[in-house]
C-alpha cells in the first residue's frame, strides 16, 4: 500500500508515515494511531480512522480498506449531505455498520468571501460545540463498545466536525495538546485536492462565497479550540461530563484505543 504524510513540523508525531492511507475517492483518510498518551502507552494503529466523505470511493479504494476489517462507520454529516452524496460502497460491506451522527442540524456557510472581517474559524467551532453534545455523546458511546472497531469518523472534508471530535477523543486518550493540534493540522495539506473535486460535484457549500480563512485547518484554530474548552469547562473531562458522557463510557474508550505497544 503506498502511503504518504504531508505536514510542515515533522518532529511531532503526526509525521508517522504510516498515517496517512491514500485513496483514490478521498483526499483526508488517515490512521489516528501511533500517538504516546500522558501514561507512556501508545494509542493503537488501525482502530480508529479518521475521513474527509467516503461516497467517492472506488473498487480498488475498498480492495486496500478491506484487510482493516471495517466495522463501523460513524458519520457526522448532516441529513441534506446525506441526500446529496449518497453512501458509497464501502457502506454496502458486509458486517459495516453505518452509524449517524449529525453534528449539527444544518451546515449554513456564507460567509461572505470579501468581508472586511475575516472569519474566526474557532469562534464557529466553538459554536458548534454547543450544539453538538448529543452527537459527541453517540461517538463515545459507541466506540466504548469493543465489537466497534476497527471504526472510521467522517464528515465531509474531514476538518471541522472530524477535527473536533478526533480532539476530543485524543485528549480523553491522554495524547499532548502538540500532537493533538499537528494531527489537526495535517488537513491542511489536502484541502486543495477536496475542495476542487467539491466544487467540481456542486456540492451545497458555495466555495466562491466563503471566505479562505474557512478553508483552512491551521494549528492556531485548533489550539485555540482547546483552551476555549478549558476556560469554559476547566477540562474535556468536563466537557464530556456535559454532553452526558459517563466515566464509564470513557474508560471503555481508553479500553479500546489504548496499549503497550504500537500494534
Amino acid at each position: 500500500m503506498t502511503q504518504s504524510v504531508a505536514i510542515s513540523k515533522p518532529e511531532t508525531e503526526a509525521a508517522n508515515p504510516a498515517r496517512r492511507i491514500e485513496l483514490g475517492g478521498c483526499f483526508n483518510f488517515r490512521d489516528i494511531g501511533g500517538y504516546t498518551t500522558a501514561d507512556g502507552r501508545i494509542v493503537r494503529w488501525r482502530r480508529l480512522f479518521r475521513s474527509d466523505a467516503l461516497h467517492r470511493l472506488s473498487e480498488d479504494d475498498l480492495d486496500l480498506l478491506r484487510p482493516f476489517g471495517i466495522s463501523s462507520i460513524i458519520d457526522l454529516r448532516t441529513d441534506r449531505e446525506l441526500d446529496e452524496a449518497e453512501l458509497g460502497l464501502l457502506h454496502a460491506e458486509p458486517g459495516a455498520i453505518h452509524l449517524r451522527a449529525p453534528f449539527i442540524a444544518q451546515v449554513e456557510i456564507n460567509l461572505d468571501s470579501h468581508a472586511a472581517t475575516p472569519p474566526d474559524l474557532a469562534d464557529l467551532y466553538a459554536n458548534m460545540l454547543t450544539y453538538a453534545r448529543p452527537a459527541i455523546a453517540t461517538v463515545f458511546t459507541h466506540l466504548a463498545a469493543p465489537s466497534s472497531y476497527p471504526a472510521i469518523v467522517h464528515c465531509a472534508a474531514g476538518k471541522d466536525r472530524t477535527g473536533m471530535t478526533i480532539a476530543l477523543i485524543l485528549r480523553t486518550l491522554g495524547v499532548s495538546d502538540k500532537d493533538i493540534v499537528a494531527d489537526y493540522a495535517l488537513t491542511e495539506g489536502f484541502l486543495a485536492s477536496w475542495v476542487e473535486v467539491a466544487r467540481a460535484a456542486g456540492q451545497t457549500v458555495a466555495f466562491n462565497q466563503v471566505h479562505p480563512n474557512l478553508l483552512r485547518s491551521q494549528a492556531i484554530t485548533m489550539r485555540t479550540t482547546l483552551a476555549a474548552i478549558d476556560a469554559e469547562f476547566g477540562s474535556t473531562a468536563a466537557f464530556l461530563n456535559a454532553c452526558g458522557i459517563s466515566p464509564t463510557t470513557i474508560d471503555g474508550v481508553r479500553a479500546n484505543l489504548v496499549g503497550e505497544d504500537e500494534f
